[in-house]
């Protein structure tokens, strides 16, 4: 499966799971992903294969970049996941 379509349709499972690891709440409304009373939190993944591959950047947009302008700390949770298929 390709990687953006996977990660186009999936992201919102990515989102529920760092809320869950990391005890935050998932915003509802267009902005910032997770929020917790001190901290923003933004959410990107990657999808990892089995061939060599090496990440090199993560895209993020103007207004996101804004967000840290805010009287609240914010913060980039970047990871990483595999899809196994199954045979």
């Amino acid at each position: 499966m390709d990687h953006r379509h996977f990660n186009g349709t999936f992201f919102h499972l990515n989102e529920f799971w760092a809320a869950k690891v990391l005890n935050m709440k998932n915003n509802p409304a267009p902005g910032i992903d997770l929020l917790d009373e001190k901290v923003d939190l933004e959410v990107a993944f990657a999808k990892q294969s089995d061939e060599e591959y090496i990440h090199k950047s993560w895209r993020k947009l103007d207004h996101e970049m804004k967000w840290g302008e805010r009287n609240k700390t914010t913060c980039w949770g970047l990871g990483f996941y595999y899809v196994k298929e199954l045979d």
